[in-house]
Protein backbone atom coordinates (compact mmCIF):
# COMPACT_ATOMS: atom_id res chain seq x y z
CA UNK A 1 0.00 0.00 0.00
CA UNK A 2 2.84 2.21 0.86
CA UNK A 3 4.42 2.10 -3.02
CA UNK A 4 0.99 2.96 -4.05
CA UNK A 5 0.47 6.05 -2.34
CA UNK A 6 3.96 7.14 -3.08
CA UNK A 7 3.67 6.72 -7.32
CA UNK A 8 0.23 8.23 -6.72
CA UNK A 9 2.76 10.95 -5.51
CA UNK A 10 4.85 11.26 -7.70
CA UNK A 11 2.37 11.04 -10.83
CA UNK A 12 0.74 14.24 -9.40
CA UNK A 13 3.91 16.30 -8.77
CA UNK A 14 4.55 15.41 -12.68
CA UNK A 15 1.25 16.74 -13.68
CA UNK A 16 1.25 20.09 -11.25
CA UNK A 17 5.23 20.70 -12.96
CA UNK A 18 3.88 20.39 -16.67
CA UNK A 19 0.45 21.73 -15.88
CA UNK A 20 3.33 24.64 -14.81
CA UNK A 21 5.00 24.48 -17.88
CA UNK A 22 2.35 24.52 -20.61
CA UNK A 23 1.24 27.93 -18.24
CA UNK A 24 4.30 29.01 -19.26
CA UNK A 25 4.63 28.61 -22.91
CA UNK A 26 1.01 30.59 -23.42
CA UNK A 27 2.13 33.79 -21.87
CA UNK A 28 1.82 36.77 -24.40
CA UNK A 29 4.49 38.05 -26.42
CA UNK A 30 5.06 41.44 -28.11
CA UNK A 31 6.98 39.98 -31.46
CA UNK A 32 7.87 43.46 -33.06
CA UNK A 33 6.75 47.08 -32.34
CA UNK A 34 7.41 48.51 -36.25
CA UNK A 35 6.38 51.42 -38.70
CA UNK A 36 6.81 54.18 -35.73
CA UNK A 37 5.88 57.44 -36.55
CA UNK A 38 6.16 60.27 -34.51
CA UNK A 39 3.50 63.96 -35.65
CA UNK A 40 4.29 67.24 -34.42
CA UNK A 41 1.45 68.53 -33.86
CA UNK A 42 2.03 72.24 -33.22
CA UNK A 43 5.04 73.71 -30.88
CA UNK A 44 4.14 71.55 -27.97
CA UNK A 45 1.96 68.20 -28.98
CA UNK A 46 2.72 64.94 -31.03
CA UNK A 47 0.95 61.87 -31.45
CA UNK A 48 2.10 58.29 -32.50
CA UNK A 49 1.51 56.00 -35.40
CA UNK A 50 3.08 52.54 -34.75
CA UNK A 51 2.35 48.85 -35.83
CA UNK A 52 2.47 45.95 -33.01
CA UNK A 53 3.09 42.22 -33.95
CA UNK A 54 1.83 39.96 -31.08
CA UNK A 55 0.55 36.60 -29.81
CA UNK A 56 -1.14 34.77 -27.28
CA UNK A 57 -3.75 37.99 -26.77
CA UNK A 58 -6.79 38.76 -27.92
CA UNK A 59 -6.06 42.78 -28.03
CA UNK A 60 -3.04 45.50 -27.11
CA UNK A 61 -3.04 48.08 -24.74
CA UNK A 62 -1.44 51.40 -25.29
CA UNK A 63 -0.96 53.78 -22.20
CA UNK A 64 0.36 57.10 -21.82
CA UNK A 65 1.81 58.51 -18.60
CA UNK A 66 3.24 62.13 -18.78
CA UNK A 67 5.64 63.63 -16.15
CA UNK A 68 3.71 66.21 -13.77
CA UNK A 69 0.03 65.02 -15.26
CA UNK A 70 -1.74 62.49 -12.92
CA UNK A 71 -3.59 61.01 -15.51
CA UNK A 72 -2.81 57.87 -17.64
CA UNK A 73 -4.79 57.21 -20.97
CA UNK A 74 -5.14 54.03 -22.02
CA UNK A 75 -6.31 53.03 -25.38
CA UNK A 76 -7.16 49.05 -26.18
CA UNK A 77 -6.59 47.86 -30.00
CA UNK A 78 -8.95 44.55 -30.12
CA UNK A 79 -7.05 43.60 -33.21
CA UNK A 80 -6.02 39.85 -32.53
CA UNK A 81 -2.52 38.95 -33.76
CA UNK A 82 -1.67 42.80 -35.39
CA UNK A 83 -2.72 46.39 -34.58
CA UNK A 84 -2.32 49.60 -36.11
CA UNK A 85 -2.24 51.83 -33.35
CA UNK A 86 -2.79 55.46 -33.23
CA UNK A 87 -2.60 57.66 -30.15
CA UNK A 88 -3.85 60.89 -29.01
CA UNK A 89 -1.98 64.38 -28.17
CA UNK A 90 1.12 63.85 -26.22
CA UNK A 91 3.26 67.17 -24.88
CA UNK A 92 6.22 67.99 -25.72
CA UNK A 93 7.16 69.74 -22.98
CA UNK A 94 7.93 67.22 -20.12
CA UNK A 95 9.05 63.23 -20.15
CA UNK A 96 6.78 61.10 -21.77
CA UNK A 97 6.30 57.17 -21.39
CA UNK A 98 3.97 54.65 -23.99
CA UNK A 99 3.80 51.45 -22.78
CA UNK A 100 2.38 48.78 -25.14
CA UNK A 101 0.88 46.01 -23.16
CA UNK A 102 -0.65 42.77 -24.15
CA UNK A 103 -1.88 39.98 -21.44
CA UNK A 104 -3.74 36.71 -21.40
CA UNK A 105 -4.47 34.43 -18.46
CA UNK A 106 -1.42 33.42 -18.31
CA UNK A 107 1.09 36.87 -18.36
CA UNK A 108 1.82 39.72 -20.33
CA UNK A 109 4.15 41.38 -21.90
CA UNK A 110 5.01 44.98 -22.03
CA UNK A 111 7.38 47.84 -24.04
CA UNK A 112 8.57 50.79 -23.17
CA UNK A 113 8.91 53.94 -25.54
CA UNK A 114 10.02 56.83 -23.97
CA UNK A 115 10.56 60.60 -24.99
CA UNK A 116 12.51 62.88 -23.23
CA UNK A 117 10.97 66.76 -23.78
CA UNK A 118 11.56 69.41 -26.39
CA UNK A 119 11.10 72.96 -26.55
CA UNK A 120 9.62 75.18 -28.74
CA UNK A 121 9.40 74.02 -32.69
CA UNK A 122 12.20 71.74 -31.78
CA UNK A 123 11.45 68.12 -33.53
CA UNK A 124 10.47 65.69 -31.25
CA UNK A 125 11.27 63.31 -34.06
CA UNK A 126 14.99 64.03 -34.00
CA UNK A 127 14.88 63.36 -29.62
CA UNK A 128 15.80 59.24 -29.55
CA UNK A 129 13.63 56.41 -27.97
CA UNK A 130 15.31 54.74 -25.34
CA UNK A 131 15.41 51.19 -25.79
CA UNK A 132 15.15 51.11 -29.43
CA UNK A 133 15.86 47.66 -30.89
CA UNK A 134 18.62 47.97 -33.28
CA UNK A 135 19.30 43.73 -33.67
CA UNK A 136 17.23 40.52 -32.93
CA UNK A 137 18.21 37.09 -32.32
CA UNK A 138 17.02 33.56 -31.97
CA UNK A 139 17.48 30.82 -30.73
CA UNK A 140 15.86 27.47 -30.86
CA UNK A 141 15.21 25.45 -27.91
CA UNK A 142 18.58 23.49 -27.85
CA UNK A 143 20.55 26.38 -28.41
CA UNK A 144 21.61 27.19 -31.59
CA UNK A 145 20.99 30.48 -33.64
CA UNK A 146 17.82 30.49 -35.78
CA UNK A 147 17.81 34.31 -37.03
CA UNK A 148 20.36 36.75 -36.53
CA UNK A 149 19.24 40.35 -37.79
CA UNK A 150 17.31 43.55 -37.93
CA UNK A 151 13.70 43.78 -36.22
CA UNK A 152 12.64 44.29 -40.21
CA UNK A 153 13.81 41.32 -41.26
CA UNK A 154 12.63 39.48 -38.25
CA UNK A 155 9.03 40.85 -39.36
CA UNK A 156 9.41 39.53 -42.45
CA UNK A 157 10.59 35.57 -41.75
CA UNK A 158 8.06 32.96 -40.81
CA UNK A 159 9.71 30.84 -38.17
CA UNK A 160 8.85 27.33 -37.58
CA UNK A 161 6.36 26.59 -34.60
CA UNK A 162 7.66 26.15 -31.61
CA UNK A 163 9.14 27.85 -28.53
CA UNK A 164 11.92 29.98 -28.76
CA UNK A 165 14.44 32.44 -26.81
CA UNK A 166 14.32 36.06 -28.37
CA UNK A 167 17.30 38.33 -27.60
CA UNK A 168 16.59 42.02 -28.24
CA UNK A 169 19.90 43.65 -28.64
CA UNK A 170 18.97 47.68 -27.85
CA UNK A 171 20.66 50.96 -29.17
CA UNK A 172 22.08 51.61 -25.58
CA UNK A 173 24.19 47.93 -25.38
CA UNK A 174 21.64 46.79 -23.14
CA UNK A 175 18.99 43.73 -24.35
CA UNK A 176 16.26 42.07 -23.66
CA UNK A 177 15.53 38.45 -23.43
CA UNK A 178 11.95 36.57 -23.63
CA UNK A 179 10.51 32.99 -24.09
CA UNK A 180 8.17 33.56 -27.34
CA UNK A 181 5.92 30.71 -28.75
CA UNK A 182 5.36 30.97 -32.20
CA UNK A 183 2.16 28.97 -33.48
Amino acid sequence: MRFFSTFTAIILLGIINLHALIDQDLKPSIIAIENLSVINEGDYAFYLTFDVKYSGADYVTVEIEEEDNTSLRNYRFEQPDFAHVKTGNITTLNYSWVYVTVNNEYGSDRKTLEFAPSYGNASVSDTSLSAQTQKIQLYAIDGHIVFDGTPTDFSDKTFQPGIYIKKEVLDNGLYNISKIHIK
